[in-house]
């Protein structure tokens, strides 16, 4: 884990950050709650992880592609009947459809990841970090004030300060 990202969730954690969830986070949290196979281990660390935020946030681009993804699961509907109540636990933010096309990155990074990069820059005052999973996006960060956090990462601050404790 690169020296600034460990300092990003120690930081984002001691301070109780907000975070903006991208897609691939919160489907896979919301699996860990659905998916009675999935590895013991990652589904602790998935449904403990979000716990250690203030808030948690997402953008409805987000909610639309959950809803997409949710066509991965066995059943669709049985998936997003079972995960409404959890999903109502997160804050929502919107950032406006000019902010997103007019952003140099909007043709790469697309409307998702480029509203979830805004969201933790536009209120000075909101202490917030991305948790992404997109590595592509991740090369980025530099561009929007470096306030990310992997899914790699997360797993190994959990690991680092709760596993071996």
């Amino acid at each position: 884990m690169p020296k600034d990202h460990l300092a990003n969730v120690t930081r984002a954690i001691e301070t109780h950050a907000t975070a903006v969830l991208d897609t691939s986070i919160l489907f896979d949290y919301l699996l860990s709650f659905y998916d009675k196979n999935q590895d013991p281990y990652r589904k602790k660390v998935l449904q403990s992880m979000l716990t250690l935020f203030g808030k948690r946030v997402i953008t409805p681009h987000v909610l639309a592609e959950l809803c997409n993804l949710a066509k991965k699961t066995s059943n669709k509907r049985d998936f997003l009947d079972k995960v409404t109540p959890l999903l109502k636990e997160f804050d929502e933010t919107h950032v406006a459809k000019d902010a997103i096309i007019e952003n140099k990155y909007f043709s790469l990074l697309g409307a998702t990841d480029v509203a979830g990069f805004l969201c933790c820059n536009v209120d000075k005052h909101l202490d917030a970090y991305l948790l992404i999973k997109d590595e592509e996006a991740v090369g980025y960060s530099k561009e929007f004030n470096d306030k990310i956090i992997t899914y790699n990462d997360l797993f190994a601050y959990f690991w680092n300060n709760f596993e071996h404790k």
